[in-house]
């Protein structure tokens, strides 16, 4: 949570990040509100929330992090179309990046 902190008060004042990937563990449960408190952060800093949720497997697909672009910084006609608010695993995604 500290590193959450750090990057929202220090980092994006300086840098913006054409994509980013944060990992929230909510399959590990909610303990800190990360998740919710992670997106507040990147959508105030006008990150876009690609894919949500990404699912890796353990002992069955489970959500472990959100997938994020800047508008200031990638091609938003491309984005709008692979975008999504369903919960992916990687080779899901892989084939919506290898089919658009």
């Amino acid at each position: 949570m500290e590193l959450l902190f750090l990057l929202d008060k220090k980092i994006f004042n300086e840098y913006k990040f054409a994509t980013v990937t944060f990992e929230h563990d909510i399959y590990r449960g909610d303990f800190f509100n990360t998740r919710e408190i992670s997106r507040n952060i990147f959508e105030s800093r006008g990150y876009v929330l690609v894919f949500p949720d990404v699912k890796v497997m353990n002992d069955g697909y489970e959500p472990f992090e959100d997938w994020y672009v800047h508008p200031d910084l990638v091609d938003m006609e491309y984005v709008n179309k692979i975008k999504t608010t369903d919960s992916l695993n990687c080779d899901e995604i892989k084939n919506i990046l290898l089919n658009n």
